[in-house]
């Protein structure tokens, strides 16, 4: 008599995503920023002054563009050997952060970037050295976590990363459980929904920073938008072609 076979369990698509999603989640590029402001600008001619503080990092090219909120389009070239994962520049108390990590964004050698900082974060006279004329490249870390540049940003840059890491350290191992588990998709996917919103900002002891802090935040609000998209992939809404007469 012919053993009878058990039909092998599939793996539900929605977690195929999901896992892959949450092994590349630093993939492409984020952005922070500590300050943007949007008041109509009064600069009609932008030149302000560059402050390299890397060799990594050069300033290839500067154009305004038009619009009723003009921004100042910088485009920066990784000048170096090694590929960069994030950078910081910064104008007066403005700081942006760049975020470019292990996946298909990467910023390689010779490879540009281009940034779009708003006209009016700068003065209109830009024929003083003034913080707010002054185009500061702060610090470029490597994917190899070495860095150039300022010692604050570059601190900045590498605790946020770690945050990110030890997030993800934390939720693959869930992942991996849940999808495990036997469940239904539905089951499962509100099963990892509630675990996200459990993982923690901070780390014991309680001695981290406020840039750590981010990178785990980022993460967890990262995964939650991600697994919200995914449910509405899962169960669209009706359109008038779908409802019952």
């Amino acid at each position: 008599m012919a053993k009878k076979q058990t039909p092998l369990r599939r793996r539900p698509a929605i977690l195929t995503i999901c896992f892959v999603l949450a092994c590349l989640m630093i993939v492409g590029m984020s952005v922070w920023a500590s300050s943007r402001l949007w008041a109509a600008p009064q600069a009609q001619g932008i030149n302000p002054h560059i402050t390299n503080r890397t060799k990594a990092l050069r300033v290839v090219s500067m154009e305004k563009t038009q619009g009723a909120y003009p921004n100042l389009k910088v485009t920066l070239l990784n000048s170096s050997t090694k590929a960069i994962a994030a950078y910081i520049i910064s104008i007066g108390d403005l700081k942006i952060m760049t975020d470019v990590a292990c996946g298909t964004e990467t910023f390689a050698p010779g490879q540009t970037k281009t940034e779009q900082i708003p006209i009016n974060n700068f003065r209109a006279d830009s024929s003083t050295l003034e913080p707010q004329n002054e185009l500061v490249i702060a610090g470029v870390l490597f994917e190899d976590r070495s860095g150039e540049g300022e010692e604050h940003p570059l601190t900045m840059m590498r605790e946020r990363h770690q945050g990110i890491k030890d997030q993800l350290e934390i939720f693959l191992p869930i992942l991996r459980t849940v999808s495990a588990s036997g469940q239904d998709t539905d089951q499962i996917l509100n099963e990892i929904k509630s675990r996200v919103a459990l993982l923690p900002i901070e780390k014991k002891p309680l001695t981290t920073s406020a840039d750590y802090q981010g990178g785990r935040t980022w993460l967890r609000d990262r995964l939650n938008n991600d697994l919200q998209d995914l449910e509405s992939q899962k169960n669209p809404p009706l359109t008038s072609t779908d409802r019952k007469p």
